[in-house]
């Protein structure tokens, strides 16, 4: 695999209504092909010159390179924060039957 053909988004939320809805709506609209939604933690960071304990719940979100730049607006537009976190990581290998099925799920924009 020379290039990659999945990649992770991390976004945390405020909560699981939140976390849900926007999972569902990114499915809906074939952005997405899983959501996967981690337990509510704690998320500790300065904002505005405060010290900030929140919690939030992490949702991994597995889609193709060829929709971040779509997908990363789109999560933006509809997340409650004003500034959300959205990180991409690369995935480098992958069971080719999933990668496949990613594939599938997620067409071409």
């Amino acid at each position: 695999m020379c290039e990659s053909q999945a990649v992770v988004l991390l976004v945390s939320i405020d909560n699981e209504a939140a976390a849900k809805k926007l999972a569902r709506t990114l499915l809906q609209e074939k952005r997405v092909a899983c959501v996967h939604l981690l337990p509510l933690g704690t998320s500790m960071y300065v904002w505005q010159d405060q010290l900030q304990e929140t919690p939030e719940i992490m949702m991994l979100i597995k889609t193709r390179p060829v929709h971040v730049a779509s997908l990363t607006r789109r999560i933006a537009e509809l997340h409650p924060y004003d500034v959300p976190e959205i990180l991409t990581l690369d995935v480098s290998h992958g069971l080719p039957a999933y990668l496949q099925w990613l594939t599938e799920q997620t067409p071409h924009p």
